[in-house]
């Protein structure tokens, strides 16, 4: 659906679902998710 990987979709989201603010969650929805990027330093 919409072109992403469903297995990478399913784990980011179940992720970050519980630190995610509700007034935002929008954001997760398919058509909306971009994947978290993690930036080590």
């Amino acid at each position: 659906m919409g072109g992403i990987n469903p297995h990478a979709y399913l784990a980011d989201i179940i992720n970050r679902i519980a630190d995610h603010p509700a007034n935002r969650i929008d954001e997760l929805l398919p058509w909306n998710w971009s994947p978290q990027i993690i930036v080590s330093t």
